[in-house]
């Protein structure tokens, strides 16, 4: 099966026994499978949720959900990314129907360059992936699930807020002959909000508004898709910075601007027992000055990735065995351009041939073994992962799995030149060494068939030689800041999910606790919580749906100094189809008064959000 046939089966599906527990879901494998057959445990969000919820951000969307930890760096739009399960942000991919968005360049992928919506499924899956999913990152994958176009329809959704918050959304679908999906959106945010005083100081960004547009058109059928996106952010770059040494805090380049581009095209064909997708992906960014000769003018980026990826499996079943094959092709090329610091090398490129295989036999106790061979990596390495799984009448299963992986450092961390401001310096490291982990998991998953309950319970460890980690140190009266390699680290922990619902009402609950220590440095690795707790009730009525989300965080470690517990409060309610109209109420942050600001997290206080759409078949083509 495959990603088109996914959304088309998850439409047809029961609203309330899909919520629960989906009946069929994309597998690690990237064939459409019966979820308790799902070689590695998943995490979603569906529909219903999203809709229920209203976030005003994929940041929100995705905030405390098992093993997931959201990370704004700095301002609003600005390489916003996330780490799955306490691996680091360039080991998390995120996917669009199957396409990764995910570059070398700094592999990390800045999730506020996604649409907000239309999502028909959001699947997470963690821990040491099949090498179906490409190089199989050691901390996971998010798959973004576009809707079939199978619905004749147009909606109009305009929203405001807090902040100078406003949102304008077009939807148009056309199925039958055409199997077209348009989408566009606008997002603004003001930037030049208060900020809640820290370590006795106020400060007020300048400048700092941020513009988001987002362009996308999907063209499908039952074995075919192809997508075009186009997403821009345009945002300011400014403080506040807090100097941990000297105990100040000031406001950074008051009038600098960046710019972040991405820019994908993909076309996939599917059938039972094959996938094949190709896919061109630009990132371009631009920063600048308008008071200063140093940066670019707006017209010329400062760094840009293009790249060409191509994708495919292959699965044979016999009568007893599954055989798989899969592969990844992978050509990058970065320039760096206009307005970088003197000294940058100017080109890097990047090639990759991926080749991955692996048998099954299908049985109640059922091992699984997929590996492969990255031609880029150490010629004594090989990732790997292997396991079994135990089912119980199609209720419940037992599953455990054993990986390996190794992650080559990105071209920013190998690359980037000395960088000097005052006397705090930031440069790359050519001699790093690439990563290897090793990781076990246990997991046990409970899903009556024909009770509304799903519960699973996920104990892990990964142990890394080499991690890669950016450390501030001082070196005689200079604040040198480089990526280094820790030469031991491990994680370890466990993660619980809980499911109830009935007929229109759901529970949910999300709980991880994570300890992750660089062994090295004796100390634990940056910005990962110890616990970190989500609840969910929704309400989905045909006239009305209604939600309020909780999130908690435990302490998180920044360079020098512990940041603060993070709790939060969530409420949104909409009344459906009246006049045509459907009138949404979100409430975001309700026991924060003020814009927080800690080092490189910025937390938004308390807002609001009004919405209106509207939505009509189409009956005119």
């Amino acid at each position: 099966m495959n990603i088109l046939l996914t959304m088309v089966l998850i439409t047809a599906q029961d609203t309330t026994r899909e919520y629960i527990f989906p009946v069929e879901e994309i597998t690690s494998t990237q064939y459409l499978e019966e979820s308790y057959k799902s070689k590695s445990p998943m995490s979603y969000l569906t529909e219903v949720q999203i809709n229920a919820l209203q976030p005003v951000s994929i940041d929100n969307l995705l905030l405390s959900l098992p093993g997931v930890l959201v990370i704004p760096n700095g301002n609003q739009g600005m390489n916003s990314t996330c780490l799955l399960r306490g691996s680091s942000s360039k080991e998390s991919y995120i996917y669009l129907d199957g396409f990764r968005l995910n570059t070398k360049r700094v592999e990390s992928f800045n999730l506020s360059l996604l649409p907000l919506t239309p999502y028909s499924r959001i699947e997470i899956l963690k821990g040491g992936n099949s090498t179906f999913f490409g190089e199989g990152p050691s901390g996971g994958i998010i798959n973004f699930i576009l809707p079939n176009t199978d619905k004749r329809f147009a909606s109009l959704k305009t929203e405001f807020g807090s902040f100078g918050y406003n949102y304008q959304e077009f939807v148009f679908n056309l199925p039958s002959q055409y199997n077209l999906s348009f989408f566009f959106s606008r997002t603004h945010k003001d930037g030049n909000d208060l900020l809640k005083n820290y370590r006795g100081y106020t400060l007020k960004r300048e400048n700092s508004d941020f513009t988001k547009k987002t362009f996308l058109i999907k063209h499908s059928s039952d074995a075919y898709e192809q997508i075009f996106m186009l997403s821009e952010n345009k945002t300011g770059i400014t403080g506040p910075l807090y100097d941990v040494f000297s105990d100040s805090a000031y406001v950074y380049s008051p009038n600098a601007r960046e710019n972040d581009e991405i820019l994908l095209y993909g076309i996939g064909f599917n059938s039972e027992n094959y996938y094949f997708r190709n896919q061109i992906l630009r990132e371009r960014t631009y920063f600048f000055d308008p008071d200063s000769h140093f940066f670019s003018p707006p017209d010329t980026s400062y760094y840009q990735s293009f790249l060409l990826r191509s994708s495919g499996g292959y699965r044979l079943d016999l009568k007893r065995i599954k055989l798989h094959f899969g592969y990844e092709t992978y050509r990058e090329d970065i320039n760096v351009l206009n307005g970088f610091p003197e000294g940058t090398k100017d080109r890097d490129t990047l090639n990759s041939l991926y080749m991955s295989g692996g048998i099954e036999i299908p049985a109640k106790l059922e091992p699984f073994f997929y590996t492969g061979k990255d031609f880029l990596s150490d010629e004594n390495f090989m990732p790997l992962k292997t396991g079994f799984s135990i089912y119980f009448n199609r209720t419940s299963k037992f599953t455990f799995t054993y990986s390996k992986s190794l992650k080559n450092p990105t071209s920013f961390e190998r690359i980037w030149p000395e960088q000097r401001s005052g006397n705090y310096i930031t440069r790359g490291n050519p001699n790093l060494k690439s990563e290897k982990s090793s990781e076990y998991e246990f997991i046990f998953s409970i899903f009556p068939e024909k009770v509304p309950f799903y519960f699973s319970i996920n104990v892990f460890r990964k142990n890394s030689k080499d991690l890669i980690e950016w450390v501030s140190y001082m070196q005689d009266t200079l604040y040198i800041t480089e990526p280094q390699n820790a030469e031991k680290a491990f994680l370890r922990g466990y993660e619980t999910e809980l499911r109830i619902g009935k007929k229109n009402v759901f529970l949910n609950l999300f709980y991880t606790y994570i300890n992750a220590k660089n062994v090295t440095k004796k100390r634990r690795i940056l910005y990962i919580p110890w616990n970190s707790l989500r609840s969910e009730f929704l309400l989905d009525f045909e006239k009305f749906s209604a939600g309020i989300s909780y999130v908690f965080q435990s302490e998180r470690l920044s360079y020098s100094e512990y940041l603060n517990e993070i709790t939060l409060w969530n409420l949104a309610f909409k009344f459906k189809k009246i006049y045509f109209f459907d009138i949404g109420f979100s409430f975001y942050n309700l026991l924060n008064k003020n814009y927080e600001f800690i080092p490189g997290y910025p937390v938004e206080g308390r807002s609001f959000k009004i919405s209106l759409e509207m939505k009509k078949g189409l009956v005119w083509f």
